[in-house]
């Protein structure tokens, strides 16, 4: 998750987990004014901040910890309360663990003008449709983002 391929929304994942360190050095410094001077609720709200900081820290720097087999894993699914993990991937399709879930950087779909079409059906009747509403309405039924 820390290579240097460019996120598709905000750029480079390298320069996210720069601007979250950046921030939290910010929020350190404003806790210690905070806290020098005895404003306690907006203490409470810049030591809020800092903990979602870390958190986003946390997934954007997630690396495995462990790796385990695929059957392995299908074991422990069906109740096995034990199984060997390595620290390693050397086995055949390792599959990794992590204590915090890597961060998913998605992107909305842009779609391309795209116009209205038309076609007969077997019965010989003419049809409207468009491709764009119904592609749409498909992604956001998926769970997708689309801007429009």
């Amino acid at each position: 998750m820390t290579t240097n391929s460019p996120n598709p929304v905000d750029g480079d994942v390298q320069a996210l987990i720069a601007d979250c360190q950046a921030e939290i050095e910010d929020l350190k410094r404003s806790i210690d004014r905070c806290d020098a001077i005895g404003t306690a609720d907006y203490l409470y709200h810049l030591q809020s901040k800092l903990k979602r900081q870390y958190a986003a820290l946390a997934a954007l720097t997630a690396e495995p910890v462990a790796f385990i087999t695929e059957q392995n894993l299908k074991s422990l699914r069906k109740g096995l309360h034990e199984c060997f993990v390595k620290r390693q991937p050397v086995m055949v399709r390792p599959i990794s663990l992590y204590t915090t879930p890597p961060a998913q950087l998605l992107r909305p779909v842009e779609l391309p003008d795209i116009s209205a079409g038309k076609y007969y059906t077997e019965e010989g009747t003419f049809m409207a449709f468009d491709y764009k509403r119904d592609l749409v309405a498909a992604i956001r039924a998926s769970g997708g983002e689309v801007s429009q």
